[in-house]
């Protein structure tokens, strides 16, 4: 059993896409409806902050002081140091109800990341892989809500799941970046859980943050639960391993749309936490272009 420790607690609208940057030694992670950029250090301290004109979605390192970021309209640079944003494909631009969800580079650095409506839950997503030279084209399309995205340690293999959909689907990937054979991993579908975010450890486990249950749970590499673990929030939404050695477990939360009832039953709602499960995980790919 492993404790979660609250390292921030200044709650987020919806907390999401965490991501460890080796280079910097800091956790990076979004408050989509802020909207805000914000990171922190392994411990929670010196943290700051960027606010966003739209809302961000996720985002991914680079090799230089750069992020990638997915705004409501597409993909923009962002350099932290001005605040500044070029836009780089504005692929949702037209379709105003629709906004950039979550996003990781896949092992050959392609930023690869979903669309969803949203106003309503229509199967309008679309997966897109923005390569090198600002290439930017549909790998996947025809589903509601994008997460639970990320690669066996050998990049072989890509998890997604559609959150209303409630399955988690494991496909093989090729150097292409073309997602093959579809079989579910997980499928949530007779109890409570829905698929959030995701993470691989260095063990191939996939750590599955279930929202609405408040839970995060760890999967053999071939589906089957190893360990539950609930935390004291409702809104559990993604994790990521950062820290000296990959050895911390990052999970953020969400208040979005709690009721005055239910925040003063959460207070914690929205905070970000950490814990020591054991094992470690694996570093973040880093966008070529």
């Amino acid at each position: 059993m492993i404790g979660f420790d609250v390292i921030r607690e200044a709650a987020d609208v919806l907390g999401e896409s965490p991501l460890w940057c080796v280079r910097r030694e800091r956790l990076f992670w979004v408050d989509i409806r802020a909207p805000a950029l914000q990171s922190c250090d392994a411990n929670g301290a010196e943290y700051r902050r960027w606010t966003m004109p739209s809302a961000i979605g996720s985002f991914a390192f680079t090799g230089g002081d750069h992020l990638i970021v997915a705004l409501r309209d597409g993909f923009h640079r962002f350099d932290p140091s001005s605040g500044r944003l070029a836009p780089i494909a504005l692929v949702e631009r037209d379709r105003p109800h629709h906004r950039m969800n979550e996003g990781k580079c896949d092992p050959q650095g392609r930023f690869v990341a979903g669309s969803m409506n949203d106003s309503v839950r229509e199967a309008t997503g679309l997966l897109y892989q923005l390569g090198p030279g600002s290439t930017c084209e549909v790998v996947k399309r025809g589903f509601a809500v994008p997460n639970s995205l990320c690669w066996s340690p050998e990049g072989d293999r890509v998890y997604f799941a559609d959150t209303e959909a409630r399955v988690i689907v494991r496909y093989r990937y090729d150097a292409a970046g073309a997602l093959l054979e579809p079989a579910a991993f997980v499928d949530l579908r007779s109890g409570a859980g829905r698929p959030d975010g995701a993470t691989i450890d260095a063990e191939g486990c996939l750590w599955s943050a279930e929202v609405a249950s408040g839970c995060v749970v760890r999967y053999t590499p071939d589906g089957r639960e190893l360990a539950r673990f609930d935390l004291p929030v409702s809104r559990v939404t993604s994790l990521t391993f950062g820290g000296p050695g990959h050895a911390t477990l990052y999970v953020t939360t969400s208040s979005y749309k709690l009721t005055s009832a239910q925040r003063a039953e959460e207070p914690l709602a929205g905070a970000l936490f950490a814990a020591s499960p054991g094992v470690q995980g694996l570093p973040a790919a880093v966008f070529a272009g």
